[in-house]
């Protein structure tokens, strides 16, 4: 049976296999099955991937810097303080993402659509838009010290809150995320 993954969204996308012009195996993922060249397993060493944005992707295993304690305490927290955020990580660094709402969203009145039908349809994971809005990032692997910052939306970067350990860190920026005080973290 072909490797499918289900992403966010509720779409199916189907393992593919290739080769490149040097004979290598090249990997893919597509929204139909075809015929020719689907793989049956995920191949050792790969492990599937789902981007922020609902991409899917395969690569390759890597070990994580991160504690399991380290991610169920991120975890915890992002469920305690906020229902509209994800998380993603990337090497050395989490990012925390915010629930975006749709741009439609100011067109109400103009549109004549009720405002509910438009909350409903903004609450589904299908329309729903991510904004990075804190990067956690690993400075000392002996001491778990965690560097936090908040992307500046001015200025497109990313601008240096505290360092910390994690937890901390966490109780502290967490209850921002969806809030006018976000703004005034500086």
């Amino acid at each position: 049976m072909t490797v499918a993954h289900t992403n966010r969204r509720g779409e199916t996308y189907y393992l593919h296999a290739g080769e490149t012009s040097t004979g290598r195996p090249r990997y893919f993922f597509a929204k139909t099955e075809r015929e020719e060249g689907t793989v049956d397993e995920t191949p050792e060493g790969y492990e599937i991937y789902e981007s922020i944005r609902g991409q899917v992707f395969l690569r390759r295993q890597r070990p994580s810097v991160f504690t399991e304690l380290e991610l169920r305490r991120l975890d915890g927290a992002l469920e305690k303080y906020t229902d509209r955020a994800r998380r993603e990580i990337k090497d050395d660094r989490i990012t925390v993402y915010e629930r975006c709402r749709p741009r439609f969203m100011g067109l109400t009145g103009m549109l004549g659509l009720e405002r509910r039908m438009l909350e409903r349809l903004a609450d589904e994971e299908i329309s729903v838009r991510y904004e990075a809005v804190f990067r956690l990032t690993l400075q000392d692997v002996d001491t778990r010290r965690f560097d936090i910052a908040r992307m500046h939306f001015t200025l497109d970067t990313w601008y240096h809150l505290d360092d910390g350990q994690l937890q901390t860190l966490l109780e502290t920026y967490l209850p921002h995320v969806g809030e006018e005080s976000f703004f005034e973290l500086v």
